[in-house]
C-alpha cells in the first residue's frame, strides 16, 4: 500500500494536466490503478460535420489512462492504445471516462478505459499498455 500523502500529490499533478484541462477534462477520482474523469461537451469539441470529434473522445480516455497508470510511484508512458467507437454522443452531452488496471507488471501495465454519455450508454471502449520506467514521480 502506498503512502496516501504521495498519492495525493500525484493526484494534484495529474489534475493539472494542461492539455486535458484545455479540453475541459475534469479529473474526478484517482486511486492506485484507477481513475475517473468528466468532460462537458460544447461546440468547440465538434468536427466539421457537427459531431463530437473522435480525438476529443480519445483524449478523454487517454487522460484517465495516464492518471491510472501514473497513480503508482513509477513514471509510466503509453506504448500502445486502441479505441473502439461504439456510438456518437450528443454535441451537448457530458462524458464520463473510467480506467481500470488489469495488469501491473515489473516493466509493463495493461489498462481498460470506458467512456459513457450522460445516459450511461457506452460511447467508446479502449485498452492500453504502458512501459513502467524506473524513474519515480517527484513528490
Amino acid at each position: 500500500m502506498e503512502d496516501s500523502c504521495s498519492l495525493d500529490k500525484r493526484r494534484e499533478r495529474l489534475a493539472a494536466d494542461t492539455f486535458a484541462a484545455g479540453l475541459g477534462v475534469e479529473l474526478l477520482e484517482v486511486s492506485e490503478g484507477y481513475s475517473r474523469a468528466r468532460l462537458r461537451l460544447s461546440s468547440r469539441h465538434l468536427n466539421f460535420n457537427g459531431a463530437v470529434h473522435g480525438a476529443v473522445i480519445f483524449a478523454l480516455a487517454d487522460a484517465v489512462f495516464a492518471a491510472a497508470s501514473n497513480s503508482h510511484e513509477e513514471i509510466c508512458a503509453a506504448t500502445h492504445v486502441s479505441i473502439d467507437f461504439l456510438r456518437a454522443p450528443r454535441p451537448e452531452d457530458e462524458l464520463v471516462a473510467e480506467c481500470r488496471e488489469n495488469l501491473l507488471g515489473r516493466k509493463a501495465g495493461h489498462y481498460t478505459m470506458q467512456v459513457k454519455d450522460a445516459s450511461g450508454e457506452t460511447v467508446a471502449l479502449c485498452q492500453g499498455w504502458v512501459y513502467r520506467s524506473s524513474r519515480l514521480h517527484e513528490d
